[in-house]
């Protein structure tokens, strides 16, 4: 896994309006609770993991609650950016490569990706849980 990038914009940012990083976590947490009527669920360690580049791409409440703090226009001027992902990957793959492209590798060289997990629901005639099964009848690993 490649080293992650320090986020050397968001930390200029925190820096400049003489904070730490709690105290930008609370900031962001009371525009959060205001814009949206939730807790948001921020602390110093989640500030601490976005200059550390660990995380580069919050989820969209924060990165607006981030861009109004520090009146930036943009999520770039924060530093943040989306990493591929591993649909992305694969659809990459599936598509029909341009004329000039290189060769791509193969799908198969791609680690298997569980399945997301379901969720058992009540049944409405029984009132009992059901199991989520697959085609054969059996419990989804």
């Amino acid at each position: 896994m490649p080293q992650p990038t320090i986020n050397h914009k968001l930390r200029i940012k925190r820096l400049t309006a003489g904070m730490t990083e709690c105290q930008l976590a609370e900031a962001v947490a009371r525009l959060v609770s205001a814009q949206t009527g939730h807790k948001a669920a921020l602390d110093g360690n989640y500030v601490s993991k976005l200059e550390r580049g660990r995380i580069t791409w919050p989820n969209s409440v924060y990165r607006r609650a981030l861009r109004e703090l520090f009146d930036a226009a943009t999520d770039a001027e924060l530093g943040f950016y989306a990493a591929r992902t591993r649909r992305d990957a694969e659809r990459w793959l599936s598509g029909p490569p341009p004329a000039d492209a290189a060769p791509r590798p193969s799908a198969a060289l791609l680690p298997a990706v569980r399945p997301a997990a379901t969720i058992a629901v009540p049944a409405p005639e029984t009132g009992a849980f059901a199991r989520p099964t697959d085609d054969a009848g059996r419990w989804p690993r």
